[in-house]
């Protein structure tokens, strides 16, 4: 049995009709050039990297292909959640806030697969900085966390602490039969100033694993280099990718809350299929496969 909600799989949100705006237009805009191929966009502030430059390429603009933010205002996860990167009066830049687009065959057999291919390279961008790089995992599909050293098995605290949070979007392109894929991540630098005490206690940041915390331009330099490892991956050897994925991937072996959205279950992670599926199995000992919803890992049994 397999349970789905949109297609394509694995949480990829098509979008159709958004309003057309110019990535270009931001004021002090600013191109830095990481190599002789690949530049990429910095502004100050923006409602939402991933909408902007899906309003650009459905607009018809051929770039930015990347674009990095110093703060959102509108930022969104998965499941239509907020990301939450408060910044207090007078703060600097908290999080690493960027988006990367890549135009692709929308019947291309590996698209369904580029939520790990992206979570791949947020997770291997993370682990040139940290400390102790076996620290941080893949909780499915995409989010990079890391075990809590002050877990104590208390029913309020959270096993894993997120670091990074993905969402891929896509839009169809006016000129042609491609798509637009956008890829954001948000990361935390320093700890997230919310108001809200769930989410501090639930979130980790580099500032936590590295001796020296990278720059939110830094750590995006390096995204992009693994963003494009891994996608060239994606289309090269999508087997071997999975198979890369499974070994950073935390969630198998562990009992799982999974929120539909319109239904909750609890079951124990067991695998992850070819086509990158959560296999989970029932108390009953049947198995099924999950391709979207929000997987969390309940506290040991």
């Amino acid at each position: 049995m397999t349970r789905t909600a949109i297609s394509p799989r694995l949480a990829i949100k098509t979008f159709v009709n958004t309003d057309l705006w110019l990535v270009a237009s931001h004021r002090n805009a600013k191109y830095r050039t990481m190599n002789s191929e690949q530049k990429f966009l910095r502004v100050a502030e923006t409602g939402s990297t991933n909408q902007d430059l899906l309003d650009a390429a459905r607009s018809g603009a051929l770039s930015p292909a990347a674009l990095l933010t110093d703060h959102q205002v509108s930022g969104r996860g998965r499941m239509g959640r907020a990301w939450h990167n408060d910044r207090p009066d007078g703060g600097g830049v908290r999080s690493m806030l960027g988006s990367i687009r890549q135009d692709w065959d929308p019947g291309h057999p590996s698209l369904p697969l580029m939520p790990l291919a992206v979570g791949l390279a947020v997770h291997a961008a993370c682990e040139r900085w940290v400390d102790d790089p076996g620290t941080i995992r893949l909780k499915w599909p995409n989010d990079v966390v890391v075990e809590n050293p002050r877990f104590s098995g208390a029913s309020d605290e959270s096993w894993f602490l997120k670091l990074s949070g993905v969402l891929v979007e896509t839009v169809p392109l006016s000129d042609s039969d491609r798509i637009a894929v956008v890829a954001g991540a948000g990361i935390n630098l320093h700890p997230v100033a919310s108001a809200d005490p769930l989410v501090r206690s639930t979130s980790v940041s580099m500032s936590e694993l590295c001796t020296r915390v990278p720059s939110n331009v830094e750590l995006f330099e390096c995204l992009l280099v693994e963003f494009d490892r891994w996608t060239r991956r994606l289309v090269e050897d999508a087997p071997g990718l999975v198979e890369s994925y499974r070994v950073h991937c935390e969630t198998v072996g562990h009992r799982v809350r999974i929120d539909s959205g319109t239904d909750t279950s609890f079951e124990r992670a067991v695998g992850i299929a070819d086509d990158g599926a959560l296999v989970v199995e029932s108390d009953d000992g049947s198995t099924s496969t999950i391709t979207y919803g929000d997987v969390s890992i309940t506290h040991p049994d």
